[in-house]
């Protein structure tokens, strides 16, 4: 759980002031707000399909 969770920090939260910066020079600095949203859509699917774990035997 700590590695996926450490790559996607890495990944998006490392890189997020380098992409502010860029996007809002190339583009509009709205644009960055999209980038934002559109990344925490992405994650409330993922989080929807994610099994429920509650009361049940994990070790198999």
């Amino acid at each position: 759980m700590a590695f996926p969770y450490a790559v996607a920090v890495a990944i998006f939260g490392g890189t997020a002031p380098y992409l502010q910066n860029w996007i809002s020079t190339q583009y509009s600095a709205g644009l960055f707000s999209l980038y934002v949203c559109l990344l925490l859509v992405i994650s409330t699917v993922v989080a929807s399909f994610l099994p429920e774990t509650k009361a049940k035997d994990l070790r198999h």
